[in-house]
C-alpha cells in the first residue's frame, strides 16, 4: 500500500542518493514545525531506502537512524504525555539501549541473529 510509496519509489538507483538526502532535510524541518507523523513517514522511507543500499549497520544510516529516533521520541512524549515523566524515562533508557546495541553489533562484526539461530537448531 502507501507505505511502499517513496522506499519503493527510490529502491533500486544508487542515483537517487542527492533524492534520499533532499527528503532527509525536509523531514528535519518538518521536525522543527513539529509536523512529526509527515516526519516519522519521510524518515522510515529514507531510512528503508538507506538500509537496503548500505545495509543496518551502515555508518551512511547513522543520522537517519538518529532523527528517526528523535522524531519518534517526540511523538511518543506527545501522545503519552498524560503519563508523564515515568514514560519519557522509559523512553530514554529504551533508545539508549537501541544506541548501544547499535554501537556493540558494529564493533563486534558478528551476527546476534545467526548465533541465536544457531543455538535454537541445537
Amino acid at each position: 500500500g502507501e507505505e511502499e510509496g517513496l522506499a519503493a519509489e527510490l529502491a533500486p538507483p544508487i542515483t537517487n542518493l542527492s533524492y534520499a538526502e533532499s527528503q532527509h532535510q525536509r523531514a528535519l524541518d518538518l521536525l522543527r514545525e513539529n509536523q512529526l507523523d509527515t516526519a516519522i513517514e519521510i524518515l522510515s522511507d529514507v531510512l528503508e531506502w538507506r538500509t537496503r543500499t548500505y545495509g543496518e549497520k551502515g555508518i551512511e544510516c547513522a543520522s537517519t537512524w538518529h532523527h528517526y529516533g528523535v522524531a519518534l521520541f517526540k511523538q511518543a512524549r506527545i501522545t503519552r504525555g498524560v503519563m508523564g515523566e515515568a514514560t519519557q524515562q522509559g523512553i530514554r533508557q529504551l533508545s539508549q539501549q537501541i544506541v548501544s546495541r547499535t554501537l556493540n553489533a558494529t564493533d563486534g562484526g558478528g551476527d546476534e541473529e545467526e548465533e541465536m539461530a544457531e543455538e535454537e537448531d541445537g
